[in-house]
Parts: C-alpha cells; structure tokens; sequence
C-alpha cells in the first residue's frame, strides 16, 4: 500500500513540466480571464456577488447596506473591514465591479499556479482545487483567503508578498484574523504588525466618520458562521478527495494524467460542473449568464423582476443601472444575518 501511495505522488510530481508546456504563459493568463469569467457569469442573484455589487454602489451606499461589527459595545468596524472601499476605489467610479472581480481573480490565480508551480503537481493540484471552490462560491471571506494563500506562497519563494497580506487582511475580519495568527507563527511579525494596526485604525476611522448605518455584535452570528464554515470545509472535502480518486484510475495512463494535472483543465471542469448542476437555480434566481443565454420570454417571466435585470446590468455592463433598482424588490443571504 506504502509503495502504491508513494508511486502515485511520484508520478504527480513527475508530470508538474508535461501539465505547465500544455499552455504559453499569455495563452494561461487568457483562458484564466476567460474562466473567471465564466465563473462570475453563474453567480446568482440573491447571494454574495451581487449584494457586495449592490453595496459599492457609492461610498454611501456601503454603511447604509451593510452593519457594523461592535466590539465591547464601543467599537464599531465595517463587516467587511475595507474590502468594500477599496473595490469603489478599484472601480475608479465608472467600473463595473464584476470586472474589477474578474481581474483581481484571473491576478490571484496565475500568480498562485506560477508560484506553485515549482512545489510539485500534487500542491499544483491541490491549489487548483482551492481556486475553484473560491471562483465557484464568490465571497469576501474567499478572496480574502485567496490573498492569504497567495501572500504565503510569495513568502516561501522568497518573492514580494507585503501588499497581498494587506489586501488579505483588508477585505474580510476572517482573513485579518488568519493574517495576524500566521504573523505569530509564519510571517516575520515585524514586518506584519505594521499593516495589521494600518488596517485596524483605518477601519476604526472609517467607521467613526460616517452618519449611517447600523451595529451587530459578531457573537450574536456565532452559530451561523460556524454552521456555514462546516458546510465549506464539507464542500471542500468533497470537491478534494472526488478528483483525486478519479485521477488514481489513470494513473497507468501516462498520457492523461499530465492534462488532468494541468490548473486550466482543472479549473474549466469544476466550473463547467458547477454551471450544470446550478443551471435550475440560476434560471429561478437570475445570473449573467442566463440573462445572456435565454430569450426574451424568460426575461418577461415572473422569476426574474425588472429590479434584478437592473442589478445584473449594473454589475457588469453600466452603472447608471442602479439607478432603476428596487431594493424591496431584491433580497439577500447578507440582509438575513443581520
């Protein structure tokens, strides 16, 4: 059994410059756009993609949209620390946020596949499945990680890594606490506790400034943050160990398992098997991707609402859409927790 095991990482290992010549580094960068793309596309409304597009609206729109964490009924934080300010300064006022998205994922990953590139396909693999489940279930606490993961990963290869901690530690209270704990244990803690107050204070400013909004203590979420943790890391394991039993089948196969170790392909069919088992949820709820595909009698059904056509083209085609919103007329996950 040892000998079985230790052949099948050696023959993932060996296959890491086979899967990398499959693609130029330009033809990578392309596809990855075009994936992130995809992957946004069948976001549906009522989730986590369009309520954080609904909230950048303006700078005034994120407190009003979005409560506060209060700390020790005195200190107040924005629930997403400065991630949503800073997409309003990424979107430079008139970009769609779907794009800003779209190029900060498509960075994040050939940045993660080249710098683990070099660690063997076994960890090419296992990253390539991180980056799915974080394209597939778009968050702030994902992006968040995926900076994280990134910021890491420069670390060990002994390339620049500061400004993807601050973006890690900047877009969701999750990746601040995961950044301040592995300051401690992995990061060189001098070089991090700067960044960490810089993000604290600048939250703590920020919330202090404005007029609107209100306040929630975190403990008050405990269980529902636990429970969707759980689900997460379930998903996660799931999406994990499937492939590579699948992969353990072709492994005398010496010529498919170089093109199923490659991120690209990897990538495409866990987003291509999302599409399809979302497919139902996104004709009933509403996606890019569905506004995109089906006629004109699906867009006149009762399921999707003038409001939710407006979110979708705000969110990726004009911003001017915003102004035919309805919010009565939408609801989201987020608003539920509070």
């Amino acid at each position: 059994m040892r000998l079985l095991i230790h052949n099948y990482i050696h023959k993932l290992q060996s296959s890491t410059k086979k899967a990398n010549l499959l693609f130029s580094f330009e033809t990578q960068c392309l596809i990855l756009f075009f994936l992130c793309t995809f992957a946004l596309s069948i976001n549906t409304i009522g989730f986590d993609f369009y309520h954080h597009s609904l909230s950048v609206e303006s700078f005034d729109s994120i407190p009003r949209l979005n409560s506060s964490w209060i700390f020790f009924n005195q200190y107040e934080v924005p629930r997403y620390l400065l991630g949503h300010y800073l997409l309003v300064v990424f979107s430079l006022g008139f970009i769609p946020i779907a794009w800003v998205i779209i190029i900060l994922q498509t960075i994040i990953t050939v940045k993660i596949i080249r710098n683990t590139s070099s660690l063997g396909s076994l960890f090419t693999f296992m990253a390539s499945l991180f980056i799915t489940y974080y394209m597939i279930f778009f968050s702030m606490s994902g992006l968040s990680l995926e900076f994280l993961f990134l910021s890491f990963l420069c670390f060990y290869n002994g390339r620049p890594w500061k400004k993807w901690f601050f973006l890690a530690a900047s877009f969701h209270p999750i990746g601040f606490i995961l950044c301040s704990l592995m300051s401690i244990f992995i990061f060189p803690f001098k070089k991090t506790i700067l960044t960490l107050l810089t993000v604290a204070i600048v939250a703590l400013l920020i919330r202090m400034i404005e007029l609107t909004g209100n306040s929630t203590d975190p403990l008050l979420n405990f269980n529902f943050y636990f429970d969707t943790l759980i689900s997460r890391i379930s998903n996660l394991i799931y999406l994990i160990f499937f492939p590579i039993i699948l992969n353990f089948f072709f492994l005398k196969k010496s010529l498919i398992l170089p093109v199923i170790m490659n991120p690209l392909i990897i990538i495409f069919l866990g987003l291509l098997s999302a599409s399809i088992y979302s497919w139902e949820a996104q004709i009933k709820r509403g996606s890019f991707l569905t506004n995109i595909l089906l006629n004109e009698s699906y867009h006149n059904s009762s399921l999707i609402n003038e409001s939710k056509d407006n979110l979708i083209c705000a969110s990726w085609i004009d911003q001017n859409c915003f102004n035919f919103i309805d919010n009565n007329d939408l609801s989201f996950r987020q608003s539920e927790k509070e």
